[in-house]
């Protein structure tokens, strides 16, 4: 996340967890730090994780981040 210059906005992600129903940092941002998360988390194997974030990103933008 380094790379892209979000470092504060992943840890704010990180610090409020995947609750949908809070109140969410820019929609841009978040989704695209959704899409990482979800990258790591197929990179190690962590299928249950993986199915939490893109669950959470078809519900919160669906048709928006269809790239995994």
């Amino acid at each position: 996340m380094a790379r892209f210059g979000l470092t504060e906005e992943a840890a704010s992600v990180w610090q409020r967890g995947l609750k949908a129903d809070e109140a969410a940092i820019e929609p841009d941002v978040e989704g695209a730090l959704l899409v990482e998360l979800a990258s790591a988390l197929a990179r190690l194997g962590d299928t249950f994780k993986l199915s939490e974030v893109l669950t959470l990103l078809d519900k919160k933008y669906p048709d928006r981040f269809d790239t995994l």
